[in-house]
């Protein structure tokens, strides 16, 4: 009510309040937060977010909230460094991983996309999220024009580990490559599961196969 009213210097004060009695209420830490930034005070809506993860309260998933939130305030280079910072402490938490990894492809840091790409990928909870991982970062990197240049790079390796070989498997596609695409393949069908080498066939025939070829690959998945 105070806030609707525009009475911010009391919502203020009623929120830093329920904070003293419930330190815990990341939602209440937001509120205040979007308070101090409509008073054009940063520094305190930083201060008060920060909260969410002082002490005990320096959790997983804590420190996701504290980088969701500074990321909706269009604090990008705070949500980096909150994420950097979790890794550190929580280096294999998959949604950690997954939120820093979307943001850093959403801010355009493709270095950052990078390291953290395998991360991520090794994180994932099955096959399906890791493989639709590789799909992203395959778009990812067309949409950087860095698509031709990683194909090229992951052949000259000849796509040593799994991952590679999933990664130029999609490049090849997206950069209607069938010989780097067959080499790909290939790769993966010694690196992989059955599985996970008949999902690879699949791709590989709906980019390049006949109808015939492209049935065939689909019953062998199924």
């Amino acid at each position: 009510m105070l806030t609707t009213k525009g009475e911010s210097d009391a919502a203020i004060v009623e929120w830093i309040r329920l904070l003293a009695a419930h330190p815990d209420a990341s939602d209440a830490r937001q509120k205040l937060a979007a308070l101090y930034v409509k008073k054009n005070d940063p520094a305190s809506a930083r201060s008060s977010l920060q909260g969410m993860v002082e002490g005990d309260r320096a959790k997983p998933e804590n420190f996701l909230a504290l980088a969701r939130a500074q990321a909706a305030m269009e604090w990008p280079d705070d949500a980096k460094q909150t994420l950097a910072k979790a890794i550190e402490t929580f280096p294999t938490d998959p949604d950690l991983l997954a939120f820093a990894w979307r943001q850093a492809m959403e801010v355009n840091d493709p270095a950052t996309a990078a390291q953290l790409f395998p991360m991520v990928c090794k994180a994932a909870p099955n096959d399906f999220f890791a493989e639709d991982t590789v799909k992203r970062y395959a778009s990812f990197l067309d949409s950087q024009k860095a698509a031709q240049a990683t194909m090229e790079e992951l052949s000259a390796k000849q796509a040593a580990d799994e991952l590679d070989a999933a990664l130029l498997l999609r490049l090849a596609i997206s950069q209607n490559n069938r010989e780097a695409a067959d080499r790909a393949l290939a790769s993966l069908r010694s690196l992989s599961s059955p599985v996970r080498s008949a999902r690879a066939a699949s791709l590989l025939a709906g980019a390049f196969g006949s109808p015939e070829e492209q049935i065939a690959a689909l019953q062998a998945v199924a």
